[in-house]
């Protein structure tokens, strides 16, 4: 189960550039939370890599999306996208990037990642 921390902060998002070998190496998506399976939010807040993201930050939860399933040859995956507004930057790791929210869709992405960007747009009329 993927949880990804959609961070913003004014006009900015946290990205990541994913460095594994995977079939989605060199693609770019959010903060990962990998779990075994779907949490509320209390579980995903208690978890060792949420207190890392958030160091000391201050943020709002503006809203969890739906689940999306995406099936792949030799596994399914089940996400959600928790969307972060945060009081100050994020300290970020090296291999995260601070891009403003508009220039979003010119770093390659997961068909997984577009979905949840497409029903976000498309929701706020910007299509």
């Amino acid at each position: 189960f993927f949880n990804y921390i959609v961070i913003k902060h004014k006009n900015e998002l946290i990205i990541k550039k994913r460095k594994e070998k995977d079939i989605w190496k060199n693609l770019y998506d959010f903060p990962l939370i990998e779990t075994k399976r779907e949490l509320k939010e209390p579980e995903l807040l208690k978890t060792k890599e949420w207190a890392e993201l958030m160091e000391g930050n201050n943020y709002i939860l503006q809203s969890v999306s739906k689940t999306y399933k995406h099936v792949l040859s030799h596994q399914h995956i089940f996400a959600r996208f928790w969307e972060i507004q945060t009081k100050k930057p994020v300290k970020t790791a090296k291999n995260y990037l601070t891009i403003s929210q508009t220039s979003f869709h010119k770093y390659p992405i997961p068909r997984l990642v577009d979905r949840y960007m497409f029903t976000i747009f498309t929701q706020h009329g910007r299509s």
